[in-house]
């Protein structure tokens, strides 16, 4: 007979997944558990949940969402069966700031790593998670984006307003000389 707890589990998995595009399976390993509550505090100020899930569980809920979501279909393809304690972080919005968080807090304690992530329906790697975590985040880009248009524009008026300004200042020298 089939425990109604872990029907339960399973179930609540299933709904934290079914209307997200992005999430992130960790490997906790041997990681403390102080340092698994700072990154669930540090995770919740930006709108996201860490939750150490069973490994069966997990993949029984993947198993249901493969049935209608072609990309779960590869994931279980290429990343079952887990192994090691895994923790799932899910985002509710732009996760490039809480991948970095991440990534910070792995860099600190060497016990977590990345298993697979699901970023914007995009199944990507370990490996490629860690890349990604290490690029600029996307307020970022936008910043660097706006300076880099508005540079040339700024550029071009100081350059036309340069023979004024001098101008200017050798007749305020002139005007001064004078008094």
């Amino acid at each position: 007979m089939v425990n109604q707890r872990k029907k339960l589990k399973v179930k609540i998995l299933l709904e934290s997944l079914q209307g997200k595009t992005s999430f992130v399976l960790l490997k906790f390993g041997q990681t403390p558990h102080q340092v698994l509550e700072s990154l669930r505090n540090e995770l919740r100020k930006k709108s996201s949940q860490l939750k150490v899930v069973k490994n069966t569980l997990f993949e029984k809920t993947v198993n249901l969402l493969s049935r209608t979501n072609p990309v779960f279909q590869k994931l279980k393809r290429e990343f079952f069966p887990l192994k090691e304690p895994s923790a799932l972080v899910t985002f509710e919005t732009d996760w490039s700031e809480e991948i970095k968080t991440l990534f910070e807090f792995m860099k600190k304690g060497k016990s977590l790593n990345f298993k697979f992530g699901l970023l914007d329906n995009q199944i990507y790697s370990s490996q490629q998670l860690e890349m990604i975590a290490q690029l600029p985040g996307r307020k970022d880009l936008m910043v660097k984006l706006i300076f880099s248009l508005k540079s040339p524009a700024y550029r071009l008026r100081h350059t036309l307003g340069y023979p004024l300004r001098q101008l200017l200042f050798v007749l305020k020298e002139k005007s001064q000389v004078k008094s």
